[in-house]
């Protein structure tokens, strides 16, 4: 769908809010990509066509796009298999626990500068779990970097996994070695584990929230980039426990949301930056979130992230676009990187958007990108992530 006029933006605006049968993939000024069933598509199509909103269908059959992953997912397997590595992490597809286990092998192996903590548990217990590269600098600053946040988004943890495999393989090259002895590194690839995990259930590959039992409600799951204490409500959230943007019933209400607040606020006043990274749209994100208004800082914010961008782009020529969400896409009030700012205090706080761009190569396949991209989205990640620390 593609609205020109404040009239059509604003008339769509109402549904992508409100509007439990239509899903929302990705948002950008010129057009917006939903997910609609036959019967939605039959309902809306005629609203669409009255206030001459541009309409396009791309994909009739988004089924296909999850078969054509779950293929390609298990052509892996049979590969890694032959080659006896069917417990591979790194360049996959792999499940939380699967992903904690590999955790607790790296620091294992590397206990002189590497260790895991738990953040807390999640609505069905599941651990929080994170890894910190320990500078040898005790005058180290540190650095927040988390995945996973909405569980259909699996090339977030991937390049989370990805990220900290490369560092631990790169920590002697002369920059990796300069970051690392500059920061404390904090990476957490899976903040949502309970949604994670169930959108790896049979007919769940598009589940996006945590699976909280909303009180009142048959719905399940609050939306925790929604979820967090800053302007909470303010914009681009739902207070219907059945909506996909689904707030919470107050604001911090959600186990994972706290559970970062609780390692932010311990070492409140020592963070440099903190990450969050989703898909896709290939963005690279700063404040704010909730409203158009830039902060007063945007053009240092702008500065640090275009040199991320510009090392991204150099490895396979990925092109991301910088700047406040709510300009680009669109305004959504109680994200974690606006809690990081507005609350912790953090000056550089990010949200990355990684492949695919919503159009061109590979944007058909929207959150199902096939397994064979992780490598290449992972390494230009770890790149941008690098150069955008090299300019402390």
């Amino acid at each position: 769908m593609a609205p020109k006029t404040k009239f059509q933006i604003d008339l769509l605006g109402q549904y992508l809010d409100n509007a439990l049968d239509m899903d929302v993939f990705s948002t950008k000024q010129s057009h917006v990509d939903v997910l609609l069933s036959p019967e939605a598509l039959e309902k809306y199509m005629p609203i669409l066509k009255e206030n001459e909103i541009e309409t396009t269908i791309v994909n009739d059959n988004w089924q296909n796009v999850i078969d054509e992953e779950a293929r390609s997912i298990q052509a892996q397997k049979m590969v890694l298999k032959a080659i006896g590595q069917e417990s591979r992490v790194v360049n996959t597809f792999a499940t939380s626990s699967a992903i904690y286990t590999w955790m607790s092998q790296q620091v294992a192996a590397n206990p002189s500068f590497l260790s895991e903590a738990s953040a807390g548990r999640t609505y069905e217990n599941r651990d929080i779990r994170y890894v910190i590269f320990k500078s040898p600098n005790a005058n180290a600053r540190n650095i927040w970097l988390d995945c996973g946040i909405h569980a259909r988004e699996w090339v977030s943890p991937a390049t989370c996994v990805y990220i900290i495999d490369a560092l631990i393989r790169e920590r002697n090259n002369a920059d990796v070695a300069a970051v690392l002895n500059k920061f404390n590194i904090y990476v957490l690839p899976v903040h949502n584990p309970d949604g994670y995990d169930y959108s790896f259930t049979a007919g769940q590959r598009l589940w996006r929230k945590n699976r909280r039992l909303n009180a009142g409600s048959s719905c399940i799951g609050v939306d925790l980039n929604r979820n967090f204490g800053f302007q909470w409500m303010v914009a681009g959230a739902s207070n219907n426990p059945c909506a996909d943007t689904y707030a919470g019933p107050t604001p911090d209400s959600e186990n994972e949301a706290k559970a970062v607040e609780a390692v932010i606020n311990s070492k409140r006043g020592t963070w440099d930056a903190f990450f969050t990274i989703h898909t896709y749209g290939q963005f690279w994100f700063t404040p704010w979130g909730y409203t158009a208004t830039l902060p007063s800082d945007y053009a240092d914010l702008k500065a640090k992230s275009d040199i991320g961008v510009a090392a991204l782009t150099a490895v396979y020529g990925t092109r991301y676009t910088v700047g406040s969400s709510t300009v680009l896409l669109y305004a959504a009030a109680g994200g974690s990187d606006d809690w990081a700012k507005g609350v912790a205090g953090i000056k550089y706080a990010h949200c990355l958007e990684l492949r695919p761009a919503s159009t061109g190569t590979d944007s058909n396949f929207g959150f199902q990108l096939p397994v064979d991209r992780v490598p290449r989205v992972g390494e230009e990640t770890y790149r941008g992530f690098l150069a955008f620390l090299g300019t402390f």
